[in-house]
C-alpha cells in the first residue's frame, strides 16, 4: 500500500508589520480585522509527499472501506497526532484535522450497511490560533455526495480513518455523474458508460458502483 506524507510548505505569522524569515520558509505578514486592529494568528500551509494512483483497482485494493454516501455533518476541528517524531511517542507533533459525518448510501468494501454513518478526517482547520490547509485535500462541505476510499493506516486507532490519497480518495457526485478531478483523470476503470472530453471521462454514478464492485480486492 501506498502510504503518502504530510510536509509543512510554510509558515506564515500575521502581524502588523512585514518581515521576511528564512526558518522552515516562514514569512510574516500583515492582516486587519474590520476594525483596524491587527490580529495574531499563525498558518500552516501542507504539501503532501506522495505517488498518485494509476488505476482504481489498485485503490479499491488497498482501501479500508469503499462506500457510496453523503455528508451529513462537518465537525468542529480538533487536535491529532499527526506523527511521532524520531518515532518516539514521548513526542508527538499535532495538527488540527476537521471530522465529516457521512452517511453510506451502498456498501463496495469493509463491513458497512446502508444507513450506517462513517466518520473521515481530513487534514485543515482552525485550532489554537492555528489555520492549518492542505494544498491537496479541500475541506468536504455538508451535503457533498461521492464514493469515498478511506485509508487502513492510522497513527492512532481511535482515530476516524483518513481519505485514501487525499483528493483522490474521493469521487463526487453531482446530478448522478461522477466527474473526475484533476488528480483522477489518469485512473483507469472499465463501464458501460463514459464520456471522454479532452481527456476527462464522466461515469454515470450507477455505472461507476457496478464496476467497483466487480473488481477484484
Amino acid at each position: 500500500m501506498k502510504k503518502a506524507n504530510y510536509k509543512i510548505v510554510s509558515v506564515s505569522l500575521i502581524l502588523c508589520f512585514v518581515i521576511s524569515l528564512t526558518l522552515l520558509g516562514s514569512k510574516v505578514i500583515t492582516m486587519t480585522n474590520e476594525s483596524g486592529q491587527s490580529q495574531l494568528s499563525n498558518t500552516v500551509q501542507i504539501g503532501n509527499d506522495y505517488e498518485e494512483y494509476k488505476d482504481i483497482q489498485t485503490m479499491k485494493k488497498d482501501a479500508g472501506m469503499v462506500f457510496q454516501g453523503t455528508v451529513l455533518k462537518v465537525n468542529k476541528p480538533v487536535k491529532l497526532v499527526e506523527f511521532y517524531i524520531s518515532n518516539d511517542k514521548s513526542r508527538p507533533y499535532y495538527a488540527a484535522y476537521t471530522i465529516s459525518d457521512i452517511q453510506v448510501e451502498k456498501a463496495i468494501k469493509g463491513k458497512l450497511y446502508p444507513g450506517d454513518i462513517v466518520q473521515i478526517k481530513q487534514l485543515g482547520g482552525f485550532i489554537d490560533d492555528t489555520t492549518w490547509n492542505s494544498q491537496d485535500e479541500p475541506l468536504l462541505t455538508e451535503g457533498t455526495q461521492g464514493v469515498f476510499f478511506t485509508d487502513p493506516y492510522k497513527v492512532n486507532e481511535e482515530y476516524p480513518p483518513s481519505v485514501l490519497m487525499f483528493e483522490q480518495g474521493i469521487f463526487k457526485i453531482n446530478d448522478g455523474i461522477i466527474k473526475p478531478n484533476k488528480l483522477q483523470t489518469n485512473l483507469t476503470i472499465n463501464t458501460k458508460s463514459n464520456e471522454s472530453s479532452n481527456g476527462l471521462t464522466s461515469v454515470k454514478i450507477d455505472d461507476f458502483t457496478s464496476a467497483l464492485e466487480n473488481l477484484n480486492d
